[in-house]
């Protein structure tokens, strides 16, 4: 009995193992742990693919919304999301809500993410869930069409072309108005000069007092017919509005050097007038793209020149300059050479970004690449058209991208 006794103390008393034990109840925790953590982490990654999915559909579906004029459906929402996510996905898109109002377009997604050791304590599952919305009538566009009129325009059918594809842009847009989005454009036919309607002579922007050194360059109000020179330097590069008296900052008024060019469009949103204007485009003259610029910054900000259609409301409209050429800057008023002129191209082409406009250049054969593609927003945002049937293709890209600009602003 006495042995027996001995023998239970020492059991009781022995620790040898006890650490393997802790170990392995310890290894079981960690394991554990490492799970949960893993489960939790795949359902943060398929929450990240489904918002990126669901975005990108909304804002598909708006610009369906907008083009038609008929409402975004779940199941439409779904379509979209299903092309954007990869066949193991799919079940991520199985619970889509879609709700349309005049202003806005709002997609809800939910699914269950099934867990591997969640259910050893009973939880098979977590829900994950996610918003995406665009704005389908809040915001106004404004495009101003800056298109050069040069002689050069009515070679190769490039002159044909733009008016096809300038109308066909208008017409893709103006569908936006369906569901009350206000879509405005103004036209900015440009040579070496502008030309305004002679309505404008009393304006107190104008100056009639410019002293040039060639007279063909002189004019009075009573003989007028419209043209619009550079301003003097500095202002021909700034954005600087006239002040009433300062003969400086005002616009100096010209003889036209071609009698057909086409007066500046002010800013509207009555797409027949547009296109009416597109369509009455004339191909004569020389090349100033500096003053093509100026003057599509001109119609979109507030204040004098031709400023009577831009939006006065609070919040700023998405603006943008679609600005087209093809030809190199061959003439302006102070007989500067093309490097020369160039440099002013490239200093508005600045002012008007820095101003969140955002400006799409297209250069039709012939032009100066690098300044266009320095002058667009982006490196996509400008288009080298080798040959005039490329423009339909060009206008149809930023059309989308315009409507993409608008939604996501």
């Amino acid at each position: 009995m006495k042995n027996q006794l001995v023998l239970l103390r020492r059991f009781r008393e022995d620790q040898r193992g006890s650490i393997a034990i802790l170990f392995c109840l310890s290894l079981l925790a960690i394991c554990f742990g490492a799970g949960v953590s893993i489960d939790y982490s795949r359902a943060g990654n398929a929450r990240t693919v489904l918002q990126s999915a669901l975005d990108a559909a909304v804002l598909m579906a708006g610009k369906e919304a907008l083009a038609t004029g008929k409402k975004a459906t779940p199941a439409s929402v779904k379509r979209s999301i299903l092309a954007n996510l990869k066949p193991e996905d799919h079940y991520l898109a199985n619970n889509i809500t879609v709700s349309q109002s005049g202003t806005d377009l709002v997609a809800n997604a939910t699914a269950n993410i099934k867990l591997a050791f969640g259910s050893i304590i009973g939880k098979d599952t977590i829900p994950i869930g996610v918003r995406a919305s665009v704005p389908l009538g809040s915001n106004r566009l404004e495009i101003a069409l800056v298109l050069d009129s040069t002689g050069s325009m009515g070679r190769l059918g490039k002159m044909d072309a733009l008016k096809k594809a300038a109308i066909d842009l208008v017409d893709f847009l103006s569908l936006s108005q369906k569901s009350g989005t206000e879509i405005a454009f103004g036209i900015v036919p440009f040579s070496t000069q502008v030309r305004v309607p002679i309505t404008y002579s009393s304006a107190d922007w104008i100056d009639f007092k410019s002293s040039e050194p060639n007279p063909r360059h002189n004019t009075n109000r009573a003989d007028w017919d419209g043209c619009i020179m550079d301003r003097d330097k500095p202002n021909n590069t700034n954005t600087k509005k006239p002040t009433p008296g300062k003969s400086q900052e005002a616009q100096p008024a010209q003889k036209c050097s071609t009698p057909n060019l086409q007066t500046v469009l002010p800013i509207t949103i009555n797409a027949g007038i547009v296109k009416a204007k597109i369509n009455s485009l004339v191909a004569e003259g020389n090349t100033n793209t500096t003053i093509g610029m100026a003057w599509g910054y001109n119609i979109l900000t507030k204040g004098n020149p031709l400023s009577e259609g831009v939006s006065t409301s609070g919040n700023k409209p998405t603006q943008a300059i679609v600005f087209l050429t093809d030809g190199l800057n061959t003439a302006d008023r102070f007989d500067q050479p093309s490097s020369m002129m160039d440099v002013d191209m490239a200093e508005l082409c600045r002012t008007a970004k820095s101003g969140n406009i955002r400006v799409f250049t297209i250069r039709v054969i012939e032009g100066n690449d690098v300044l266009l593609q320095n002058c667009a927003s982006n490196p996509e945002d400008f288009y080298k058209v080798n040959e005039a049937a490329g423009l339909l293709t060009a206008f149809k890209s930023i059309a989308e991208k315009l409507m993409t600009l608008r939604l996501s602003s």
